[in-house]
């Protein structure tokens, strides 16, 4: 019996870093009820609501490249621990200051920041690691396992979220966050893993080996990235993509309902909750995908890059609920499946001692237009309605999609594998 993506789970230690991640997921997304309900409370400002989130958002981003070259020199496994315990300290801190009903913006920024520079390292560890638990040919299984647990968590958390403030307070779900995160570090120590300590080199001007400084590790990874085009292209298109469906999924579509489909918060939430049912969709889909199997994966990303397009051109056609409801669905799986292949090429295709700085310069690429789309999505929505707005952020990422697959290095990804790992060796030399 083919069990797709949950045959990944046969291998001890990856069920082990996928457990403590799912729990940690749900807790995040428990927290995000909490925490933005929190922060609504007790200060009553959209602004600071905004301000609360760019505190995580900035020094995340500005934090990944510097990230991802420490992950390349330490052990996965221990900047995943540090990462979970510190974040885990910071949910206690948040659940504290809520029980002393005496709030401080300050500190509740504070205590965000710092959790937004824990989780960038985190992200480059986690992809990492995985590939050094799971067998490459169980890639594909493991990130659609991965993708699985987030989006359980997406759908499920909320839920929960809004269940533990309403009976037990907001003190309570901060503390739910905090201990998801402990959990989480307890199974990472229960993972068999070893690492050798590798000191990046190169040859001085004599001939003998020097150590190599941290700016010139992360130049490293950023000529990597630029000397192989399908891979700066993907990041390129990803950022604009990102940007647009940031904007008008998270601002956009809450007066999408208000005013075109006239209905509530009910209708928003089931639109939102239907994408997240997409996602897990899209995750089932691409674990039943033998990867030796998997050809033309250029060609695959930006068809699901153009799909997201389509999604919002039609919601903004057509702004009905079962139209709405069904694009919601469509966009949900073409976002997931584009993420699963996506980080399996990268950590199929990518040099081990560069793969965390090319994820961070992935992540960094990918997300970096997000406050600006967020930011434009408002001004459009008032200059121009909401409906042109879907319609214009399709039709950009369609278009996007489009040109991204004019380049013959897109289309030709993942033709000829060896051809394809030898020129990413070749490149990380050069």
């Amino acid at each position: 019996m083919n069990w797709g993506a949950f045959t990944a789970l046969r291998h001890r230690d990856f069920a082990l870093l996928w457990s403590g991640q799912t729990l940690s997921h749900l807790g995040d997304n428990v927290f995000r009820v909490a925490f933005v309900w929190y922060v609504v409370t007790t200060t009553g400002s959209a602004n600071a609501t905004a301000i609360a989130f760019i505190a995580f958002l900035i020094p995340n981003l500005l934090m990944m490249l510097f990230a991802g070259a420490i992950v390349d020199r330490m052990s996965r496994r221990t900047i995943l621990l540090y990462s979970d315990l510190i974040r885990a300290v910071m949910a206690f801190a948040l659940a504290i200051l809520a029980l002393s009903n005496q709030p401080s913006f300050v500190l509740v920024i504070t205590i965000y920041i710092i959790f937004g520079l824990a989780d960038a390292f985190f992200q480059p560890a986690y992809m990492v690691i995985v590939k050094e638990l799971i067998p490459e040919e169980m890639l594909l299984q493991a990130n659609s396992l991965n993708s699985i647990g987030r989006q359980s968590a997406v759908i499920g958390g909320p839920i929960l979220g809004a269940l533990v403030v309403e009976f037990f307070g907001m003190a309570a779900a901060f503390m739910v966050n905090g201990l998801s995160f402990v959990i989480s570090a307890l199974t990472l120590l229960f993972i068999r893993y070893s690492y050798v300590a590798q000191s990046p080199t190169e040859k001085s001007t004599n001939g003998e080996e020097e150590k190599v400084g941290l700016l010139a590790e992360i130049k490293e990874g950023l000529r990597y990235v630029f000397s192989i085009q399908w891979l700066w292209i993907i990041i390129a298109i990803a950022a604009v993509a990102n940007a647009i469906v940031s904007g008008v999924i998270d601002v956009g579509l809450s007066f999408l309902v208000l005013g075109p489909m006239k209905s509530g918060a009910g209708v928003l939430g089931l639109i939102f909750t239907l994408t997240g049912v997409g996602a897990l969709l899209g995750g089932l889909m691409v674990g039943h995908i033998d990867l030796n199997r998997l050809r033309r994966r250029g060609v695959i990303t930006f068809i699901a890059i153009a799909l997201m397009g389509v999604s919002l051109l039609l919601m903004g056609l057509f702004p009905s609920l079962v139209l709405v409801a069904t694009m919601a669905v469509l966009y949900g799986i073409s976002f997931q499946v584009f993420g699963v292949i996506w980080v399996t090429t990268l950590q199929e295709t990518v040099p081990q001692h560069l793969l965390g700085r090319v994820g961070s310069v992935d992540s960094l690429g990918s997300y970096c237009m997000m406050p600006v789309g967020l930011a434009v999505t408002g001004v459009a929505v008032t200059a121009f309605g909401v409906e042109v707005t879907f319609i214009c952020g399709g039709l950009i990422v369609l278009v996007s999609a489009i040109l991204g697959l004019l380049s013959s290095s897109v289309r030709s990804l993942g033709m000829k594998e060896t051809t394809l790992s030898d020129r990413a060796e070749t490149a990380s030399k050069t």
